[in-house]
């Protein structure tokens, strides 16, 4: 089931929303952990009835306190810098024209920032938004997001921050898709990073635990697979029971959340973590027949089970039964220890992959040390070398001439090309390759003997 939270008090100051057109919520935008923090609370100071911006006051001991942070004395400089960065940021934002035509527009996020010129134990600082931001900010009418930023107070990744809001604007509907490379796009990914599924599947796995942990909504995803590809996301919206935040003069009574722990979302959130054992009408009856934390218990042992390395040729069969008979994980032979032995083992294994990768990037930067010296040498030692390269590289299929000389070189497939090329030229150049080439090759398979999968 959900965690449950500690209760949050009820009084007004705790009730600080965060309101903002969707337009500004599927904005373009990256910011880090304190940009986030920073800007998060700005939002919170605009008031339901203001007409425009004000100048915004964020004190280091309100920040501290609200997001529950240990201040070791580099609070206020987060912020102060985290306000200089923001002065920087530029959104881009994808608006509606009168005539329902869309365009892409561009506006930094803040106007101005001010900070006492002596430090002290008032340290603030001052900040205001752009005035370009008005209709995202002010002039709300229709389709924007309402939130209590105490949903955010506790996320530490900016990834879950984006991922929550994106899911909020759609808690109504309970459902929403994205193609992969659009929800890398909302969530600012850059084309270089997590180009493997599997590395971005762990930031949503990351944020999956973060919303149910600390927000008053939770989700489970399916994925879309084309060609053993994975090309879209539908992510299963539920309300959170035991994180919802008390309104002013209201409480949620105690028999409301336990109702609600057994309904549609808790099947949905139990049926995720076994969908790949069991049926759907499995987990259900399970949830009718038997206590929710003898489930937990069984499915969690099960896993842990497998994951010490044990070979289980029935996983749905060793779920069920697990599940349906009370204490029997405990008698099991597989302990604890032997656990925290695998662990240990995956840890030992993790450094020496990471040794070995750092030591293939040696390998790597040696190599073109010594590919690009070896040319230098060949070219210098026979002037008619280059053209005759240049002149063999050109006649290959490979070579496309829309591009410039030097674009093609740039080519993966042409540097290849260069390498084969001149090693029919230079027996020298020749051994030399093949010296990097069966290190490189030694290096990888100690990676695959690791468990390294590239």
């Amino acid at each position: 089931m959900p965690p449950k939270k500690k209760e949050l008090p009820i009084i007004d100051s705790d009730i600080k929303l965060i309101r903002k057109a969707n337009e500004l919520v599927e904005a373009r935008y990256k910011f880090d952990i304190w940009e986030t923090r920073v800007f998060a609370f700005m939002l919170t100071l605009i008031k339901h009835e203001d007409t425009d911006f004000r100048e915004y006051q964020i004190n280091a001991g309100d920040i501290v306190r609200e997001f529950g942070l240990h201040d070791s004395g580099q609070v206020y400089d987060s912020i102060k810098s985290a306000g200089e960065k923001l002065l920087d940021k530029k959104v881009g934002i994808i608006r509606t024209l009168d005539d329902g035509r869309k365009e892409q527009f561009t506006t930094h996020l803040v106007a101005s920032t001010a900070t006492p010129e002596e430090r002290g134990r008032g340290d603030y600082i001052k900040l205001s938004f752009h005035p370009a931001l008005r209709p995202f900010l002010l002039e709300l009418k229709e389709r924007y997001l309402v939130y209590d930023i105490r949903n955010i107070l506790s996320l530490s990744s900016i990834y879950s921050v984006r991922l929550f809001e994106l899911l909020k604007q759609y808690q109504k509907i309970g459902k929403r898709k994205f193609r992969v490379d659009e929800l890398k796009t909302l969530l600012s990914i850059e084309p270089n990073e997590y180009q493997l599924y599997g590395h971005f599947k762990g930031l949503i796995k990351r944020a999956e635990k973060d919303l149910l942990k600390h927000t008053d909504i939770y989700f489970t995803f399916e994925e879309d697979i084309l060609k053993k590809k994975v090309v879209a996301i539908t992510f299963n919206i539920f309300d959170n029971p035991n994180n919802q935040r008390e309104k002013v003069g209201e409480k949620i009574k105690p028999k409301e959340v336990k109702a609600l722990d057994t309904s549609t979302e808790e099947l949905e959130r139990i049926y995720a973590t076994v969908s790949n054992y069991v049926t759907k009408a499995k987990v259900k009856k399970w949830l009718k027949d038997l206590p929710i934390e003898q489930i937990e218990k069984g499915i969690a042992y099960t896993i842990n089970y497998i994951k010490a390395g044990n070979t289980v040729n029935n996983i749905g069969g060793m779920l069920n039964t697990m599940v349906s008979t009370p204490n029997l994980y405990d008698k099991y032979e597989v302990t604890k220890t032997k656990v925290k032995k695998e662990a240990k083992k995956v840890q030992v294994n993790t450094a020496l992959i990471e040794e070995k990768k750092a030591e293939l990037q040696h390998i790597w930067q040696e190599y073109k040390i010594k590919e690009a010296e070896s040319v230098q040498k060949l070219l210098s030692q026979n002037a008619t070398l280059r053209d005759e390269l240049v002149q063999r590289i050109q006649a290959n299929n490979f070579y496309d001439p829309q591009k410039s000389l030097e674009e093609n070189l740039q080519r993966d497939i042409i540097q290849g090309l260069k390498v084969s090329i001149l090693s029919t030229m230079s027996k020298e150049y020749d051994t030399m390759t093949q010296y990097f080439n069966a290190k490189v090759k030694k290096t990888r398979e100690e990676l695959v003997a690791l468990g390294h999968k590239e």
